[in-house]
């Protein structure tokens, strides 16, 4: 069986990769990779034990392997990631670059300070965008948008050129990238375009015409139907080991203030069907009647009403918001079909109504327990930004990403982010 261990494991580390090591994956992905690859080889020496009658082997020293197997390979990750990252920071430092950044793609520049191009050389920034000039504009020099980029490769020592535009203007690319070419300088662009073709497009030829095709929608079958597999089997399981702390949440609910235990609210579906949402109680019982007294103190952009200090929330319901523990009963609206872990967030009836036309679309999909807006500062993010990564989230939509927003949910779950 140890012998047997060896080209199990390396078969399976080879088909999902998990030796290559790349910086741009999440952490979150390496721990989805690790996970798949000790529960299949456990399942596979499960079968093997089976097969040839090993009965004299103990499954709990299966499973102690596999634990530890699993630990071992995201140190392992962890470590690798870290000596990867300290040599890439090496090869980027004294390397000079200039940005091209427009409005709307802000997170872009933090993204690349934030990455292992924080040591490169940032020579200067071409945008118009004013939020960047206000929050950048004392620590990097702003270039204009009409900036003769020829000139300036001519008259700096630049490496490299990176671009993140999101809006795809081939009259304005291709002369930069040709720019670029004839003096050896890098060219790195970025579009959000780019994105949606390479994760949803698919090729079609009609005659010697090349067709992309994007179905605006999850249409991978196979892949959904897992998830919907997932999601019940999942469910039941969280709901049967933490079936004692369910109780004990309900108990304290109903000690610490008068009304039920749970909250039920109509809120819409997938492609806007009307179901019931369960959830522990964290308000006054007529918290809801009070909405319209509170609408001057409304802290968020858009048909959605929150406020940070809440004065209908419960001292008991405050904490179970901080960590999302108020959303445990939707499982059981998983269990019946009209929700799943993963989606964006069920809206209520009268927020749809003044939902734009080109958000209605975040209505594609079954709405979920989280979604990319929870593990993302919720707190601070626009309701237009919000509706933008609900999209995104559909648009880029795999077991993959699910597993990855899931993983950041718990850790969204300790650090209490919620509200």
């Amino acid at each position: 069986m140890a012998i047997l261990i060896v080209p199990v494991w390396y078969f399976l580390i080879r088909i999902f990769g998990f030796h290559i090591v790349r910086i741009t994956k999440s952490f979150a992905v390496f721990i989805w990779e690790a996970f798949l690859i000790v529960f299949l080889g456990f399942s596979a020496l499960i079968i093997i034990e089976f097969t040839f009658k090993f009965n004299d082997i103990s499954r709990l020293v299966f499973l102690l392997f596999c634990c530890l197997d699993f630990v071992f390979l995201i140190i392992a990750k962890a470590i690798a990631l870290k000596i990867l990252t300290k040599s890439e920071g090496k090869n980027n430092a004294g390397k000079n670059a200039i940005l091209i950044i427009d409005e709307g793609n802000d997170y872009c520049l933090e993204n690349i300070i934030n990455s292992v191009y924080g040591g490169v050389n940032i020579l200067g920034i071409i945008t118009d965008s004013y939020s960047i000039k206000d929050v950048y504009g004392g620590t990097y020099n702003i270039l204009p948008p009409d900036l003769d980029i020829k000139k300036f490769l001519d008259e700096n020592p630049v490496d490299e050129v990176i671009c993140c535009k999101e809006v795809l203007n081939q009259g304005e690319i291709l002369p930069l990238i040709y720019i670029c070419k004839e003096v050896g300088v890098s060219f790195t662009f970025h579009s959000d375009l780019f994105n949606l073709i390479a994760t949803q497009g698919r090729l079609n030829y009609l005659d010697e015409m090349i067709l992309v095709t994007l179905p605006n929608k999850p249409s991978d079958s196979f892949s959904l139907s897992i998830k919907s597999f997932l999601d019940y089997i999942f469910s039941v399981i969280f709901l049967i080991v933490f079936s004692p702390f369910f109780l004990l949440i309900a108990l304290g609910v109903k000690l610490s203030s008068k009304g039920p235990v749970f909250f039920v609210q109509k809120r819409v579906g997938l492609r806007g069907r009307i179901f019931k949402v369960y959830k522990f109680r964290t308000m006054i019982v007529d918290a809801e009647k009070q909405v319209e007294n509170l609408q001057n103190q409304n802290e968020v952009d858009g048909p959605v009403f929150k406020i940070k200090n809440d004065p209908r929330v419960t001292p008991l319901g405050r904490f179970l918001r901080k960590t999302s523990l108020d959303e445990i009963p939707q499982f059981f609206n998983v269990l019946q079909g009209e929700m799943s872990i993963v989606g964006p967030r069920p809206p209520l009836p009268s927020e749809v109504q003044k939902y734009e036309r080109w958000q209605l679309r975040r209505l594609s999909m079954k709405p979920g327990i989280t979604c990319i807006w929870q593990v993302s500062g919720r707190n601070n993010v626009s309701f237009f930004e919000w509706m933008k990564m609900d999209l995104q989230y559909i648009d880029s939509w795999s077991l993959q990403l699910d597993a990855i927003i899931f993983f950041k949910t718990i850790q969204a779950v300790f650090k209490m982010t919620g509200r």
